[in-house]
């Protein structure tokens, strides 16, 4: 049962940070193609620190 509970918080973490980068995304289209690459490789960069730490906290919650 807490096996649900973890992928449950993952996904709701995961969704909740997705939903912002998307519409930044769609507004940095706006400012041309090396403005939204720049955006894009900063939040895989940042996407990358926080994916182990969403783990981390999920596993720390729901064992």
């Amino acid at each position: 049962m807490g096996n649900i509970f973890k992928i449950l918080f993952k996904l709701i973490c995961y969704v909740a940070l997705i939903v912002p980068v998307y519409h930044i995304t769609i507004y940095m289209i706006d400012y041309g193609p090396f403005y939204t690459a720049l955006w894009l490789l900063a939040c895989l960069v940042v996407g990358g620190f926080l994916k182990p730490l969403v783990d981390r906290l999920a596993n720390r919650l729901f064992g």
